[in-house]
């Protein structure tokens, strides 16, 4: 057996004995409601079920890391954390299972592989596998159904720009999480696209965790979602869905600012169905 097939399914059985370990926490505590957190960019923490999910941890301090390239020299992160570093190390001591939608560095940062212990169950896409592992991470799980019991993750793709910028950005994920009563659809950095509006349809989430930045190089079109496809996502979703915004204000590139998404939401009536939280909020759905 080679180095990587060891640690794959070691990996596979530490997570089978996490999700034993899960179900019986969910079990006291389940209910049919989800509290949505934005720390800030795309980093967020979900609690549901008695579980606390860690979506994309950049958790470098401002300025911290070089600006993305093809934009401006502005270096990244823009703005600083809203947690102390207490609460931040709270947040990653109680948190269950990181999810990890890619590891372009606003979303997996350097600073959260010195922080996140290597023992965490980690979510991610396979190609991404090989660094986490390299990284020392040792509790992996990168199938297309990635977890059970007592929530089920299960990951969809997405589609992180067009034409060649695609292929550059390429792979990038979204991911289903079903809970007792409710569904959410973490988009990852996509554009709106026939996939994204799939899944809306096939999947009819409850709760829409939207990445809305109109993230752009100095060429080609927007990578991410813009005001426009925010709308376009309220069209295509059930009624009483709630769709939240995030990956604002905090990296470059991403142009577009939280006022600018206002106008366009009060021009379609939309500030019931789509909120915008400021980094900090925290959202009970």
């Amino acid at each position: 057996m080679n180095r990587r097939d060891f640690f794959v399914n070691t990996s596979l059985f530490a997570g089978a004995l996490l999700a034993e370990q899960f179900a019986a926490k969910a079990s006291i505590t389940a209910e049919p409601k989800s509290e949505i957190r934005l720390l800030r960019n795309a980093t967020v923490v979900i609690k549901t079920c008695g579980l606390q999910i860690l979506v994309d941890p950049m958790l470098s301090e401002k300025g911290q890391l070089d600006p993305i390239p093809w934009s401006n020299d502005q270096r990244n992160p823009l703005i600083d954390l809203p947690v102390s570093s207490d609460e931040l190390q709270n947040i990653i001591d109680t948190t269950d299972i990181v999810l990890s939608t890619h590891l372009h560095p606003d979303h997996w940062d350097i600073t959260a592989t010195e922080l996140l212990p290597k023992s965490k169950l980690i979510i991610c896409q396979p190609t991404d596998e090989t660094v986490l592992l390299n990284a020392g991470f040792k509790n992996i799980v990168s199938d297309e159904n990635l977890f059970q019991h007592p929530i089920v993750i299960h990951r969809v793709p997405a589609q992180h720009g067009h034409g060649e910028l695609l292929e550059k950005m390429s792979p990038t994920s979204g991911y289903i999480i079903k809970t007792n009563g409710q569904t959410i659809y973490i988009t990852g950095d996509t554009v709106w696209s026939e996939s994204l509006h799939n899944n809306l349809i096939k999947y009819l989430p409850d709760i829409v965790i939207a990445n809305a930045c109109a993230a752009r190089f100095n060429f080609g079109e927007a990578i991410t979602l813009t005001a426009d496809d925010i709308v376009h996502i309220a069209d295509s979703c059930k009624t009483n869905s709630k769709i939240i915004v995030v990956h604002m204000e905090a990296i470059n590139h991403c142009l577009l600012q939280r006022k600018e998404l206002d106008t366009v939401l009060t021009k379609y009536h939309l500030h019931d169905k789509v909120l915008v939280p400021n980094d900090g909020d925290a959202i009970i759905i």
